[in-house]
């Protein structure tokens, strides 16, 4: 990366993490309170990157493969029920995306042209439940290391996330605060107001860009000179006060070795007993959180005791959203009630099992239709609350798209 930025005729002065970078803009711009575990969304075009930081503390970092432009791609074959598949331009799913966001509550029953948005919204669901699902992973796996000090607030940042109704979406999701956040802007409002002989739609800097000037010296640095070795790395790792208090800490110790290991070793005992002291609240912050977690899952086993013999839906549906695939899209769902057949003399009436039909469709790109339903089938087969998967029917829409009809038998 440093020798792409000097053929460009630039001089890199710092190459570091997305996550350092981000640190210096959110302390330059003092946009949350110190003690507050808050996660930054950056959607960009086809990644995007969460950190999840508490004052100073950078605690998580990742990156997943769902951006702007995958919900881009999403709309580019709408299913239309009634006139079938309308394909889009890239461009023309681009503007229908900035145009009408992510479709929510009434604005469904609205029309963009001959595209009603409630088709618009059937086909983002699938890109959006990833997010949420990527995002609650983060949640969990933060909570669970940092002895159950949860992520308190979500803000959305990068030009992908001023996706419409995204934060909405969001909030109602994950039930947290979720809020799009300008940190460039705040930082260059001051810029940015008209003066004499210039423009004043001069173009806001990027936040990644913002947050590299503002890195403190010291910082995590991957762009060091040709040559430079680690008398280097250490002379721009440490600040000059820090090494100044070192060099007379050496001179003294040459002098009183035995003296400086006491108050050495009693600093380090005293640093041990305030950490073990902070760890007591945290252990029973610790303990708390895994009872209730016991409680809430005694408490689902006793709900589905009692209403037994009862389709629990929500297991129902969580189960099918988990089983299939990011190649599969579910259109329709309706349950099948089944006709009882007279049982022969003497034996006992049975209810029979009630089935649900589903249809959706399959995205085969260069793979056989038969492949994907093979590989649908066989995950629906596994499924605890479902059985009996039998294939209706399936047909070719596009080249790429084929559409299919399927029944299951419900357990209860």
């Amino acid at each position: 990366m440093r020798e792409a930025v000097e053929e460009a005729g630039l001089r890199p002065s710092l190459l570091t993490t997305r996550p350092v970078a981000l640190r210096a803009l959110v302390r330059a711009t003092d946009a949350v309170p110190s003690g507050e575990v808050v996660a930054y969304l950056d959607m960009g075009g086809t990644n995007t990157h969460i950190t999840v930081l508490k004052g100073n503390d950078i605690r998580f970092s990742r990156e997943f493969g769902v951006g702007g432009v995958t919900l881009t791609e999403a709309l580019r074959a709408i299913v239309v029920p009634g006139q079938g598949t309308i394909e889009l331009s890239f461009d023309e799913a681009e503007a229908l995306k900035r145009a009408h966001g992510i479709p929510i509550g009434q604005e469904e029953a609205g029309h963009s042209g001959r595209i009603p948005l409630s088709a618009v919204s059937v086909m983002l669901r699938p890109i959006l439940e990833r997010l949420a699902r990527e995002l609650w992973n983060s949640f969990d796996y933060c909570n669970e290391q940092f002895q159950g000090e949860a992520v308190t607030r979500l803000v959305l940042l990068g030009a992908g996330a001023s996706v419409r109704n995204l934060a909405e979406y969001l909030t109602g999701v994950l039930k947290i605060p979720v809020v799009r956040a300008d940190l460039a802007e705040s930082m260059t409002s001051a810029l940015r107001r008209p003066k004499q002989g210039t423009s004043a739609g001069s173009a806001t800097p990027s936040e990644l860009g913002l947050g590299l000037a503002l890195t403190e010296r010291g910082a995590l640095n991957f762009a060091t000179p040709a040559g430079a070795g680690v008398p280097y790395r250490l002379a721009e790792a440490i600040p000059q006060r820090v090494a100044a208090a070192a060099a007379a800490l050496l001179l003294v110790s040459v002098a009183l070795p035995a003296h400086m290991n006491v108050l050495s070793e009693r600093s380090r005992i005293e640093g041990l007993k305030g950490t073990l002291a902070g760890l007591s609240t945290k252990s029973d912050a610790v303990r708390r959180f895994r009872a209730a977690r016991e409680e809430e899952t005694r408490l689902h086993d006793l709900l589905a005791h009692l209403t037994g013999g009862q389709v629990l839906w929500s297991y129902v549906l969580r189960d099918l959203s988990h089983r299939i695939g990011p190649d599969v899209r579910l259109t329709l769902l309706e349950t099948i009630e089944p006709q009882a057949a007279p049982p022969p003399p003497g034996a006992p009436a049975s209810r029979p099992a009630r089935m649900i039909r589903f249809s959706g469709l399959l995205g085969t790109q260069n793979r056989r239709p038969e492949d994907v339903v093979g590989e649908l089938m066989q995950s629906l087969e596994r499924s605890p609350v479902l059985g009996q998967i039998h294939l209706e029917g399936c047909q070719a829409v596009t080249t790429s798209v084929s559409s299919f009809v399927m029944t299951a038998e419900i357990a209860e």
